[in-house]
């Protein structure tokens, strides 16, 4: 019995503050954690036109993609920082200052 509930409050738990970041999430970040929860399509869609803007449109900003790179890399390292670093996606945050802290933490230029 005491098993059951603690898994029922630590559940409880759980909800509540993932409930709770996403409440104190910019809208736009709000937006790239629902794409990781199994709208792969659009999320590949969302991170290919980002990255293509970043190369092409802008400056790289100090990320230097691997030859080669797959639309599912980039997909994988942006859902595992929004799971890693959910907390840092506060409302100051929008989605396109996560996608470049995920893709910049993971794939920085060497200067």
């Amino acid at each position: 019995m005491r098993r059951l509930l603690f898994l029922v409050v630590t559940g409880f738990a759980l909800c509540v503050g993932k409930a709770q970041a996403q409440q104190e999430m910019h809208p736009s970040a709000l937006y790239l954690l629902g794409l990781c929860d199994g709208k792969e399509d659009a999320a590949l869609a969302y991170i290919v036109g980002w990255i293509d803007r970043q190369q092409y449109d802008t400056d790289p900003n100090g990320i230097c993609y691997p030859n080669g790179m797959r639309p599912q890399w980039a997909r994988d390292v942006l859902c595992e920082y929004i799971a890693t670093k959910a907390k840092n996606l506060t409302l100051n945050m929008n989605a396109d200052q996560a996608m470049w802290s995920a893709m910049h933490s993971t794939w920085p230029c060497n200067e």
